[in-house]
């Protein structure tokens, strides 16, 4: 599957991909909020091969999708859709990039691509997601997609340890629908 906006590609992962994602992966700034257990090399690989295989599976109920720069054709993140084992219409989503991307509006445009994909072509009614609450870059980019925040919660024991909460995230497709459409966000492709 391939889906394309102006300047990235949405595309499957392929066995190519492992050492790109894994690099970014053990980036410090990149990892910060992670658990210990996924700032390893091995976490990142099985990543890349999982999500090679999720997308052979049929009914396919894992989107998730390398963003790639059209103009180099680089790697420079990852942008996913699960409906697996949700209620029908539903999916959770997550976005991220490599941290020499950040603050170039790759990842609005990478996750406005697939929330369009998304909302129209798998139906979605509704889309949720978490996130670390100390992480202030995603939380005010799940704000600009047009995601309400529920208050934070405990996270697991590593989270609790820095004292940080999950925050989590819901973005229904009626607000979506108002906050893109009418800025003239086009299913890609």
């Amino acid at each position: 599957m391939q889906l394309q906006s102006d300047r990235i590609l949405l595309r499957d992962f392929r066995g190519g991909d492992a050492s790109a994602y894994e690099a970014y992966h053990a980036d410090a700034r990149y990892s910060r909020y992670y658990a210990p257990e996924e700032r390893v090399p091995e976490h990142a690989r099985g990543l890349a091969r999982l999500f090679v295989e999720s997308a052979r599976v049929r009914p396919r109920g894992d989107f998730s999708m390398a963003i790639v720069e059209r103009e180099t054709e680089r790697l420079i993140g990852c942008c996913c859709l699960r409906t697996a084992g949700l209620p029908p219409r539903h999916a959770d989503f997550g976005v991220e990039l490599s941290p020499d991307w950040w603050g170039r509006g790759f990842a609005t445009e990478a996750a406005g691509t697939l929330l369009a994909f998304g909302f129209d072509k798998l139906a979605l009614s509704e889309v949720r997601a978490e996130s670390v609450t100390q992480s202030l870059g995603v939380g005010m980019l799940l704000t600009r997609l047009g995601f309400v925040s529920n208050p934070g919660r405990p996270g697991s024991a590593w989270m609790n340890e820095q004292g940080w909460t999950v925050t989590n995230w819901v973005l229904p497709k009626a607000v979506w629908t108002a906050r893109w459409w009418q800025r003239g966000v086009r299913i890609p492709g």
